[in-house]
């Protein structure tokens, strides 16, 4: 994910399991959940796992590069969403800059929808692992 934006015109969100322990938020280029992606997932299980800092949520591209936690910043003005990344996680990601612009193409009912999503994710695991959150993730 070398590239500092993209556009989103697909997503999903929701608990990945019968448990209801699972819940992500997942935006892709295209509706059908094809091109650039980033899934953000919090899960109970995870909260097991201190000792490997994977205590939070978790952080995955369309090349299936991974991190917990990592994201310092988030914001959502306009349509737009802006995460900024630890070091850490720039390294992991293999980012090209700590800040990822992502501006959803998608209706305003959607995106309300989402802003949810991500503040439901980055509200769990670890407290020093959550995000400042911006505008109306706020």
């Amino acid at each position: 994910m070398s590239e500092t934006s993209f556009v989103v015109r697909g997503h999903g969100m929701g608990f990945e399991d019968e448990e209801r322990t699972m819940f992500t938020v997942g935006v892709a280029e295209q509706p059908d959940g094809g091109g650039r992606q980033l899934m953000i997932t919090a899960s109970e299980d995870d909260l097991e796992d201190a000792d490997f800092d994977m205590d939070s949520y978790c952080v995955v591209d369309d090349e299936h590069r991974c991190t917990y936690g990592g994201v310092r910043g988030a914001s959502l003005s306009g349509g737009v969403l802006v995460l900024e990344f630890t070091e850490k996680a720039v390294a992991e990601l293999e980012l090209a800059e700590p800040v990822l612009a992502i501006q959803l193409d998608l209706a305003p009912d959607v995106v309300a929808e989402l802003a949810g999503g991500y503040r439901r994710v980055f509200a769990f695991g670890r407290e020093s692992f959550r995000p400042v959150l911006g505008g109306d993730l706020a």
